[in-house]
């Protein structure tokens, strides 16, 4: 969930992590340890942190998607998964923390080994919630390998921050964005 100022005095706009809806809250203290208890009754469901992702009332209803990550993060140690999909010529990397300096360092290297061996690279960014200007760089020299290379590099499924990053470093438009990996691969099979 992001919080942000509402439209009028004394309200919160909530967008939800999964639809992205806006809803109008009361305006509580802007500590993030404190935002969250507060909004929690109102129907919101998700991490029992402020910084985790969340739901709004009526997404929270639905069943989590069949792909979705489990809620605990792993530690640097473990810090992406891969899965090769040699039928399309294909990888998807799926970090599994933020993707900020200390984890660069790990997914720089599978990154270009994975560009060096398949055409179309995915990173599925639907676990890490942030991103730092050293994610952002090394994603920046990934897609100019891979376009050097004849072949893509695609996010799928970033998050509203890593979204609003990219807008505000005006890159949203140097990167294919698809919802999720699997619509990504779906389409690389009917191809």
């Amino acid at each position: 969930m992001t919080a942000v100022p509402g439209t009028e005095p004394g309200t919160l706009t909530l967008i939800c992590d999964e639809c992205g809806d806006t809803v109008d809250a009361p305006e509580v203290a802007h500590d993030e340890e404190i935002v969250w208890p507060r909004l929690g009754p109102l129907g919101w469901s998700g991490s029992p942190f402020a910084a985790g992702q969340h739901r709004c009332p009526p997404c929270s209803l639905l069943p989590p998607p069949y792909d979705r990550l489990p809620t605990s993060r792993p530690q640097l140690g473990a810090s992406y998964d891969l899965r090769e999909h040699d039928d399309v010529d294909a990888v998807v990397i799926t970090p599994l923390t933020d993707v900020d300096a200390e984890a660069t360092v790990v997914l720089r290297e599978a990154l270009e080994q994975a560009l060096d061996t398949y055409r179309h690279v995915l990173v599925d960014m639907r676990a890490a919630e942030v991103i730092d200007s050293a994610g952002l760089g090394m994603l920046v020299r990934a897609r100019q390998h891979a376009k050097q290379r004849g072949g893509t590099l695609t996010l799928a499924a970033p998050s509203r921050y890593v979204r609003t990053v990219l807008h505000t470093m005006r890159l949203e438009g140097l990167f294919a964005i698809a919802e999720n990996a699997t619509t990504v691969l779906d389409a690389r099979h009917d191809s």
